[in-house]
């Protein structure tokens, strides 16, 4: 079933979980995107102390953003762990930059704030997503066996 059905046809908390994913993606994509209009390609503008390594995974975003989004409307549960690893790694890859660079002052911004938000409600509320999919899955199932 794909992601788009599953849109279409769970309960409505998956709904608006299912469109928060994507909506905050789509904001993340812009973000990169206009990350790299105003510090160049690989962020070469950006502090020199940050590892060209972290430069080109923030660059990687640019594409793995919308990739995703991509991914959760071909198949919901491969786009929720595509999810799931792109925030959670992205956050954790922040967290030490900014402490490297800034020290705990390098955390309270709201860039920051709101990417550790969003890894919260991504965390607290993929498991009820998941097993929603497996529900409308073994609906499916169970409707199409009832032919046989």
């Amino acid at each position: 079933m794909s992601g788009i059905k599953i849109i279409l046809k769970c309960n409505i908390f998956c709904k608006f979980i299912l469109i928060a994913y994507i909506l905050a993606y789509i904001g993340a994509t812009y973000n990169h995107v206009m990350d790299i209009k105003n510090f160049g390609l690989f962020y070469h503008d950006l502090n020199t102390n940050v590892p060209l390594i972290v430069k080109t995974y923030w660059t990687l975003l640019t594409l793995a953003d919308p990739i995703s989004i991509i991914i959760l409307l071909i198949n919901a549960r491969a786009g929720i762990i595509s999810y799931t690893i792109i925030i959670v790694s992205d956050v954790i890859i922040n967290i030490l930059i900014a402490l490297n660079l800034w020290g705990i002052h390098g955390l309270l911004n709201i860039g920051m704030i709101c990417q550790f938000g969003f890894m919260v409600f991504l965390l607290t509320t993929y498991k009820s997503i998941l097993n929603e999919i497996k529900r409308l899955i073994r609906l499916k199932t169970t409707d199409q066996s009832a032919f046989i």
